[in-house]
């Protein structure tokens, strides 16, 4: 009963590869990673898979610059490579580039070479040039913000790739993962597929012209216009994948045996504070609040595991994380401090995950003589009330962008700053980082002592797949199916 319930917490979190959510009951949640051997398939002795499915609609936009459908996005990525992609620590690495070098804000990418399009010609710095382009111009992409940050680019010759920012950021060169096409417009790629199709079938079969051989040599494209019939097509074999995002409650049922793969993502999962409340706004009992929190056990038992714990603003994946030394406990009083005191927690309504959070924050804080009051309200309440400050805390949920900046959510007029912290000297702590000036373990070791907001968790994300699908790898919240050069059939 036990690893039922830790199931029906698993699914809750997934959502399907597309931009519109779906609800199960999460009482029929799928038994198939527990339930006995004879109650699973017997085909225990089939031969090896030859070909998987992934959902795709076929109705969307399939323009890899502009689509805003998940499904599509994600699928586009194995037809259109990007000059470079982030990995499982959020780290860039080179897809077409060979190589990348910064100075200071300029980027220098020098593309492989031999590179072509699946039509046979060359892949050049001009065509790098003129998908930027459809990008910046398509005020609806999801890749124009971070087009924003580009002061200018160009092709400094055909094998060269040059971009300016208005910024000197670490990782900058995460903002490169734009999809290339042939002359900037959607038809011709230059990734490991192309669409094809066979028996009658929309598929993607390996693009023979890539610089590297994919291992899976056909992909079936799913469709299907009712979105609730996903979890349908899962359990009858048609579909192989289930990709998540973050915010629904979408239960599989199904007997099916499926593998559960879970990677880091850049949502962030906070406690924010009121500083019109005196007390709170004092820096010493915002970090009472974040020492007697038990973030371990919160991923555990609120997430299941599926979250990594966070005492800053920065997912504990990224690899330069690596370099910051354990730090100190917050305060070394925090129940002498917080001993009596009496909070309300405002909590948005319809997420079964921030529920479960918020609960057990309230059992850690029950442990220093804290009282918390959750007031739970719908979305659109909850955001009034965050703006208006109608709170002495609220649970919050972001993303962090590409170069794990989190300062919107604190910085002195920060888009998402509606707690009203201001800091210059805080503020210019950050502007030092970005210049090389100081490191990052003296970054946090200034956030520690501000403590802006009180950070909780890193929410992962999930993947669901057929139990012979293999070699998941760098995988991200900006590319889920990672370097499908590594996936198998087995």
């Amino acid at each position: 009963m036990k690893k039922l319930r830790l199931l029906i917490l698993i699914t809750s979190l997934v959502m399907v590869m597309c931009s519109c959510d779906a609800v199960v009951d999460p009482q029929s949640a799928v038994l198939g990673a527990y339930v006995d051997n004879e109650n699973k398939q017997q085909d225990s002795e089939s031969a090896a898979k030859t070909e998987m499915s992934v959902l795709y609609y076929k109705d969307m936009d399939t323009n890899p610059v502009t689509t805003t459908c998940y499904a599509n996005s994600e699928l586009l990525k194995l037809i259109y490579s990007p000059l470079v992609r982030v990995d499982d620590t959020f780290k860039p690495y080179g897809v077409l580039a060979e190589s990348f070098t910064r100075d200071k804000t300029t980027v220098t990418v020098r593309l492989r070479s031999g590179l072509v399009f699946s039509d046979g010609s060359a892949v050049t710095a001009t065509d790098v040039v003129k998908s930027f382009d459809a990008a910046r111009k398509n005020a609806g992409s999801p890749y124009n913000r971070q087009t924003s940050f580009m002061l200018r680019y160009y092709a400094q010759d055909e094998q060269t790739f040059v971009c300016v920012f208005s910024e000197q950021v670490a990782d900058v060169e995460a903002m490169l993962d734009i999809p290339v096409m042939k002359n900037g417009e959607p038809g011709v790629g230059c990734g490991p597929y192309v669409f094809s199709e066979k028996n009658g079938k929309n598929v993607l079969v390996v693009n023979e012209k890539y610089f590297e051989r994919a291992n899976v040599p056909v992909i079936y494209l799913i469709e299907t216009k009712n979105d609730e019939n996903i979890t349908n097509l899962f359990s009858a074999g048609e579909l192989d994948i289930i990709s998540s995002a973050q915010s629904s409650s979408l239960s599989l049922t199904s007997m099916r045996d499926y593998s559960i793969i879970s990677y880091p993502s850049n949502n962030l999962i906070y406690i924010g504070v009121n500083y019109s409340n005196e007390f709170l706004s004092d820096p010493a009992v915002r970090r009472a609040l974040s020492a007697v929190l038990d973030r371990d056990r919160l991923a555990e038992q609120s997430l299941v595991g599926l979250a990594d714990p966070a005492r800053y603003p920065f997912n504990p994946c990224w690899y330069r994380m690596s370099e910051v030394a354990s730090a100190a406990p917050d305060t070394a009083n925090p129940t002498q401090l917080l001993n009596g005191k009496v909070f309300s927690l405002l909590v948005p309504s319809g997420s079964d995950i921030k529920k479960a959070i918020a609960d057990g924050i309230v059992e850690n804080l029950k442990s220093a003589q804290v009282t918390v009051n959750i007031t739970e309200v719908s979305p659109d309440e909850f955001e009034a009330a965050v703006k208006s400050g109608e709170y002495d805390l609220y649970l919050g949920e972001t993303a962090i962008s590409r170069t794990m900046d989190p300062t919107f959510l604190y910085k002195t007029g920060g888009s998402m700053n509606y707690f009203g912290f201001s800091d210059e000297e805080f503020d210019a702590a950050y502007e030092r980082l970005r210049n090389g000036e100081i490191s990052l373990s003296d970054y946090l070791s200034a956030f520690s002592e501000k403590m802006p907001l009180i950070p909780v968790v890193f929410r992962k994300n999930v993947m669901y797949c057929d139990k012979n699908i293999t070699g998941f790898s760098d995988m991200s919240p900006w590319n889920s199916f990672g370097n499908f050069m590594a996936v198998k059939l087995t």
